[in-house]
């Protein structure tokens, strides 16, 4: 046990396991908000046209038809 006077040396935090896991989580949070910003400002959206008598066609948002 060490005495009262004696100063016990610490790790440091980089050695630390446990730090890089909490500065991990919310950095891949804002890592994949980016990710899901861009592919939605990339990506067309395909609106699904479905007929009764005739099967589902895909169409692109403004009404034409995707190729």
């Amino acid at each position: 046990m060490a005495a009262v006077d004696e100063v016990v040396p610490q790790e440091r935090w980089q050695r630390n396991p446990w730090v890089w896991l909490i500065i991990a989580i919310p950095a891949l949070t804002v890592a994949g908000c980016l990710l899901t910003i861009y592919l939605a400002l990339t990506r067309p959206d395909y609106l699904v046209s479905d007929y009764a008598d005739a099967p589902p066609v895909l169409e692109r948002a403004s009404g034409e038809p995707a190729s």
